[in-house]
């Protein structure tokens, strides 16, 4: 409603952390940081329509560059792996 000045805390898609206004973008209609949507192989940073958004067995959803969007699963999890990304804990059901 207007006028309301409570606001819901937003979450990083990527980190799960909050998001301020100033550091956020919209990346899969998701709030993420700015710093968090690079390239899960090679770092760089992603650009709006010309990466892709993936999940990934065991290490959840990454971010891939053009360069690296076409690469096969199991070379993504390697580049995943050789930038020191750890898998995510199983969860409880």
């Amino acid at each position: 409603m207007f006028g309301d000045t409570q606001q819901r805390e937003k979450k990083c898609g990527f980190c799960n952390e909050e998001v301020s206004k100033a550091d956020e973008m919209i990346v899969e209609r998701k709030p993420v940081h700015k710093n968090c949507f690079k390239c899960g192989v090679c770092g760089k940073e992603c650009k709006v329509g010309q990466s892709l958004a993936q999940q990934i067995p065991e290490f959840g959803c990454f971010f891939f560059c053009f360069d690296h969007r076409l690469l096969s699963p199991g070379e993504k999890v390697e580049g995943i792996k050789a930038k020191g990304y750890q898998k995510k804990a199983a969860s409880k059901k």
